[in-house]
Formats: C-alpha cells, sequence, structure tokens
C-alpha cells in the first residue's frame, strides 16, 4: 500500500489519506453533523474502491517486471505481510479488549448495550480474522470491520505476484488484465446488479480485483499510450469522479466510478511536478495523510469507540438508536468542535501507531 521502490508519487498519498479520513467520517455516528452530512461522506464505501485502484497502480508501479522468479515472488509477499498485518493484528485484540468491556457493560447495566457482547465476532470470527480470512468466511463485519479489505487485498496480491511470474510482453500482460477486470465486474453486476459494489461477503474478493486490476491496467496502459500530464483532463476526471460518486453511487451503475478513479490517477500520475495541481495535491498536509492513511483506517474505529464512551458515560449523553446504530446528537457548533477534537485525537493516535507498529514491523524499516 505505499511506493516502496521509485519516488513516491505524492498526489496520490494525499487521495489514499483523504480517502481514509472521509471513511473515518463515515463511521463517526454523530447524526446531523456538517461533517457528515455531504455527499462524499455518505458515500464514503466507495472510497475503498479508490483504495484498491490506488494500490493495484501503485504495486504495478514498483513492482512490474520485478517479480520473476519463486524467491522474488515469495521476497514481494513478505513485504505485503509486513506491511498489513502488525496493525491488523493489533486492532483484532484492541477490539477483543472493546468486546469484553462490553460484556461487562452490559451485566452491569443491560440497558445501555445495543446488541450483546461478541455476538457477531466469536470464537471462528476470530480465527478468521487471525488468518485475514474475514471476507471468505462470512465474518466480513466481525471485530474490526474495514479490515475485510486488508483481508482481500492481502489475496489479490497473490494473484498478482502469480500473474508477475509469467512474464510476459506488455500488450499481452495488459490484455489478459483487461481480461481479469471484465470476469470481475461481470461477477459483481451478476450478483448484485442494482448495486454492483454493494455486494455481500461471497464477492468481495471480486470487488478488490475489479478495482485493484483497473489500478493494474491504467499503470500498464500508459506504457503502450504516451500520455502527457495535463491540468485540464486531470481536473475533469478528478471533478468525473466526483460526479459519478454523487450521482451513481448505489445505482447499476455504479461499476463506472472505480474506471474513472483509475483514469483521474492514471493521469495525475503523469503531471509534471511543477504544475500547479500536482503541487497542490502534494500539499504536505495530505501527504501526510496518506503517509498514515493506513492507520487511519485500521484505528478510527477504537478511536470512536472511547469517545463515544466518553460521550455516553462521562457526559450522560445517551444519543438515539437509528437502525440500530446508536447516534449521538448535539447542537450545530457543538458537534462540530466535537469532530474537529476528534478528529485531531485520531491523528494523533495514528501517528503513533505508524510509528511504533507499522514502521517497527514493516520490513526492518525504521524511523530516521
Amino acid at each position: 500500500m505505499s511506493v516502496e521502490s521509485k519516488t513516491k508519487l505524492l498526489p496520490l498519498e494525499s487521495l489514499r489519506g483523504i480517502a481514509a479520513l472521509v471513511v473515518a467520517l463515515l463511521h463517526f455516528q454523530i447524526a446531523k453533523s456538517f461533517f457528515n452530512e455531504n455527499f462524499l461522506v455518505k458515500n464514503g464505501d466507495l472510497m475503498v474502491d479508490l483504495f484498491f485502484v490506488l494500490s493495484g497502480f501503485v504495486i504495478a508501479y514498483n513492482y512490474s517486471g520485478k517479480i520473476g522468479n519463486i524467491s522474488e515472488l515469495l521476497s514481494f509477499q513478505k513485504k505485503r505481510f509486513w506491511r498489513l498485518y502488525p496493525l491488523h493484528v493489533v486492532t483484532l485484540f484492541a477490539f477483543i479488549a472493546i468486546e469484553i468491556s462490553r460484556y461487562y457493560v452490559g451485566i452491569i447495566n443491560p440497558a445501555s448495550v445495543l446488541k450483546p457482547a461478541f455476538e457477531n465476532s466469536g470464537f471462528w470470527a476470530f480465527i478468521s480474522n487471525l488468518f485475514l480470512l474475514q471476507s471468505f468466511t462470512g465474518h466480513s463485519g466481525s471485530f474490526n470491520g474495514p479490515s475485510w479489505s486488508i483481508s482481500v487485498e492481502f489475496y489479490v496480491y497473490v494473484v498478482f505476484g502469480l500473474f508477475s511470474l509469467l512474464n510476459l510482453k506488455l500488450a499481452r500482460r495488459t490484455f489478459i488484465v483487461f481480461l481479469i477486470i471484465i470476469a470481475s465486474c461481470g461477477m459483481l453486476l451478476t450478483i448484485r446488479p442494482e448495486s454492483p459494489l454493494d455486494v455481500p461477503h461471497s464477492a468481495l474478493f471480486a470487488r478488490c480485483m475489479y478495482s485493484f486490476f483497473l489500478g493494474v491496467f491504467f499503470y500498464l496502459i500508459q506504457g503502450l499510450i504516451p500520455f502527457r500530464g495535463s491540468t485540464f483532463v486531470s481536473l475533469l476526471f478528478l471533478l468525473g469522479s466526483g460526479y459519478l460518486i454523487f450521482e451513481f453511487a448505489k445505482t447499476p451503475y455504479e461499476w463506472l466510478i472505480p474506471i474513472f478513479l483509475g483514469m483521474t490517477i492514471c493521469f495525475i500520475s503523469t503531471l509534471n511536478p511543477q504544475n500547479w495541481l500536482y503541487k497542490l495535491l502534494s500539499f504536505k498536509p495530505t501527504v501526510w495523510l496518506g503517509k498514515v492513511s493506513y492507520s487511519i483506517y485500521l484505528i478510527h474505529g477504537i478511536v470512536w469507540a472511547v469517545i463515544g464512551a466518553i460521550v455516553k458515560f462521562v457526559f450522560g449523553n445517551s444519543g438515539e438508536v437509528i437502525h440500530g446504530v446508536r447516534y449521538f446528537t448535539f447542537p450545530f457548533y457543538t458537534s462540530i468542535g466535537i469532530h474537529i477534537m476528534s478528529i485531531m485525537f485520531l491523528l494523533m493516535v495514528s501517528s503513533l501507531t505508524w510509528k511504533y507498529i507499522e514502521v517497527r514491523f514493516n520490513y526492518g524499516k525504521r524511523i530516521k
């Protein structure tokens, strides 16, 4: 999920960071808040598809032509494992602690708990999460819900590595990737034609394959068709992607969104570093967000649970239950203040988990 051997494409880091923050805001349960009453956050689950497209593009950018034998394949997969697994397993045990806390709170005050502890997060769900299989065993919503995407992505890396072993010429490689995209999209449209990206756990792997290999495809196509960085075209696809999210989310045309996201990434990546749009998307704070985006994505549920417990048990705000989910309600300006402080707390914790977990276990890297 990060650039490891070539120069980082800073605008793509920014896009990843913004997407991670959008997903986090989607899951912060404050009703009618300024921060989540907008189309981007309301459809924030589509940011996962942006993650997949970005990952496919960046992995292809770094590893195309570099996995030619079993030894290199194992090295690639080992790097992917150490990139993903340490933080995942830490958050898994953190959510076990949260479930244990919910169990004891339920004994003391049953009315304060919406659902029994470990209701959807039992022993087999734990085993599935431990081996990154939760999206294949029907436990994709257990413990740390967002980790379902890590589950499928890890095994899509295996597919990419095996595909790379074929060592095909660029044109043939691009054609096979195109066939993979068609097959994956066809499966999604067959399983859930009314909303192809909102699929059950049985099709989550296909969802990742579709968006990931779209990213790979748009990287490979750059080697076949000479792309020139164009501010106008890049902006057009960036705004077009936003429009499609607004117009086509949860519709039969949802499958178009990752295509536009892939084209956006393709054009932005070819911009001259001196271009104003490239510089804008290389804004240091958003690039930093991209650096810690994996931590934001995996730990935001823990941070929100802690903040929710403080709001509920310390300040006595029980909120209201909407469709089985507790939403906290505040006056307009209070909700803005709580959102801002909560985001700052999330970013602070994310910087710590990035430094002391991600970097420490990421294939021997250390903070300089």
